[in-house]
């Protein structure tokens, strides 16, 4: 029935579907988590730069190891104890370089905030919000350490395009971002995949709407928001990927 009513609407632009077509088409090819995605999305060019800002164990940086075996990753991990993990584990890998210190918006050093859970480390000092995360952003010590840029560090290593930019450095994205201003600007970060907050959990931190107006600036534009976490019914904190337009 419905392709004689097609058939009849035809010459009018007119086009019926059913529900289920209408909800693959509201998704699309976005009901795909942000791997998949990524997957997807370089699926007909090589990958050979990326960036692991907050490599921590080295989990995602094992993801995208598989992910992309043509890829040098390039890891930045100022916390010591979560470094120590990271070097055990890719020492000899010779497609894994190791950073022990942080990317900023400037070359120097600054404090970093070591939480009682160490995942939660910042440059930034946390704060509670009221949920039951704020048992684990707890201070247990503060400690000095080196930053850099993200223009400083491709240009000391002759690095001209970044893949894929990934930031899971818990509120210090947007710093990140004010560091990579020459990349931005020129559009020679092809992915930026990063943490983004909703609410403040760090002191003076930038939230969400902050880190889109930057790279809006750039004509960098929203792809999608993935692993939504909630907290008293809002949105606190998700994933974003972010694409240069091209």
């Amino acid at each position: 029935m419905k392709k004689i009513i097609n058939k009849i609407l035809s010459p009018l632009n007119i086009e019926v579907h059913g529900k289920g077509y209408l909800k693959k088409l509201s998704k699309g090819d976005y009901d795909l988590d942000e791997f998949a995605f990524q997957c997807n999305y370089f699926k007909n060019s090589s990958v050979s730069v990326i960036f692991d800002l907050g490599a921590n164990n080295g989990d995602i940086t094992q993801r995208y190891l598989d992910l992309f075996p043509q890829a040098i990753i390039h890891c930045f991990e100022p916390v010591s104890a979560s470094f120590f993990k990271l070097k055990s584990k890719f020492k000899d890998n010779p497609r894994v370089i190791l950073n022990n210190f942080a990317i900023s918006n400037e070359v120097g050093t600054s404090k970093l905030f070591i939480n009682k859970n160490i995942d939660t480390s910042s440059l930034l000092e946390s704060k509670e919000i009221g949920l039951g995360c704020d048992k684990n952003l707890k201070l247990n010590e503060v400690q000095e350490i080196q930053t850099t840029t993200i223009d400083h560090y491709s240009r000391l290593n002759d690095i001209s395009l970044i893949d894929i930019l990934k930031m899971d450095i818990q509120g210090g994205e947007f710093s990140a971002l004010i560091g990579s201003e020459k990349m931005l600007s020129s559009q020679k970060i092809n992915l930026i995949y990063f943490e983004t907050y909703f609410q403040q959990q760090y002191v003076d931190q930038p939230l969400f709407y902050k880190m889109g107006q930057k790279l809006f600036e750039h004509q960098y534009y929203l792809q999608d928001l993935y692993s939504k976490i909630y907290g008293n019914d809002n949105l606190v904190w998700c994933d974003a990927i972010f694409l240069p337009k091209k």
